[in-house]
């Protein structure tokens, strides 16, 4: 029965061990598995956010956007801070597999997104940005959940058939 209600809580995901190169499931627990205590000497509080969130892109490219459906090309939901962050952090390969940026704020859609690359010297390329009741699975999404901002409702109110790991991933 305990197994019975683990697996209830898990969604599977694939994942490519570097060095086997083989498929391994990657688990996603829809329940606390780890606690963190706060100390104000932890260590974690000097790493900064950049580093982390270039280690976070390199897993996902490595576990998720190497495979079908995503290597097929995907979209992401934010074009903010966060969205264009993500994207400068992806490998060149993986940039070019971006179909479009969406949002909601209509200041910003239907303009493009110019990528000139870490030299900033000239465009690498441009990528439209699409009001989000264009989108379309697969995609990541860089919008932040649970402030207040009807994310969530906007999500399954136009795509209630979506399955988070499968069509879509959350990452802030």
């Amino acid at each position: 029965q305990q197994q019975q209600q683990q697996q209830s809580d898990e969604v599977v995901v694939r994942s490519c061990d570097r060095e086997e190169k083989q498929h391994r499931p990657i688990v996603l627990l829809r329940r606390t598995c780890v606690m963190y205590r706060y100390r104000q000497t932890s260590a974690s509080h000097s790493v900064p956010r950049s580093l982390l969130r270039t280690l976070r892109v390199q897993a996902m490219e490595r576990q998720v956007l190497c495979h079908e459906p995503w290597s097929q090309g995907f979209s992401i939901w934010g074009a903010g801070k966060y969205g264009r962050l993500f994207y400068q952090e992806l490998s060149e390969a993986t940039k070019e597999k971006v179909r479009c940026f969406c949002d909601v704020n209509d200041k910003v859609v239907g303009k493009m997104y110019n990528d000139h690359g870490k030299a900033r010297k000239h465009l690498l390329r441009s990528i439209p940005i699409r009001h989000v009741s264009e989108l379309v699975p697969p995609f990541v999404t860089c919008v932040a959940m649970d402030r207040g901002n009807g994310f969530e409702e906007k999500l399954f109110a136009d795509h209630g058939h979506l399955r988070q790991g499968r069509d879509y991933l959350h990452f802030l």
